[in-house]
């Protein structure tokens, strides 16, 4: 959802309705600590939350953190964006978002130029943060058994 007026709270009305998300990614432009919402043209209402770089509001970090009932007990969260998760700043909004939203949140750190991507994924180092800012290991352990599955 590009640049539509009130984005951020449009798109969280509509992934309300999902359950048992095992993967949220946002895609658009980012810097350390910052992922794009929209990229609205023309002049500013700032009565509105309808342009980029928004994420350090807390008020749209707040509308975001609505999502954590969608997710199953393995989801997840990734910032397709370029540094989203690079330095402070971006491990401050990750943590940010995987304390509201009770998922692992990760972002990229090092900007790859999406004409030299081959696929929507993160294509170089990224960062995760856990919620409560536990291990990986730890966080791992309070899962339930994963289902088994079988590949035909």
């Amino acid at each position: 959802m590009a640049g539509p007026c009130n984005g951020v709270e449009q798109a969280v009305s509509q992934l309300c309705a999902f359950k048992g998300v095992f993967l949220l990614r946002f895609h658009g432009h980012g810097g350390p600590g910052v992922a794009s919402s929209g990229s609205g043209h023309g002049e500013l209402d700032t009565s509105m939350k309808e342009r980029s770089d928004i994420w350090s509001d807390p008020t749209i970090i707040a509308i975001v953190g609505r999502l954590r009932s969608i997710f199953g007990p393995y989801g997840c969260v990734e910032f397709i964006e370029c540094e989203t998760g690079k330095g402070h700043a971006g491990k401050r909004l990750l943590s940010q978002l995987a304390s509201k939203l009770g998922v692992p949140v990760t972002g990229a750190v090092l900007d790859q130029p999406f004409s030299k991507r081959t696929t929507f994924r993160l294509d170089g180092p990224t960062v995760t943060v856990m919620p409560g800012g536990v291990s990986l290991a730890n966080w791992c352990k309070s899962l339930p058994a994963f289902a088994g599955m079988s590949v035909a």
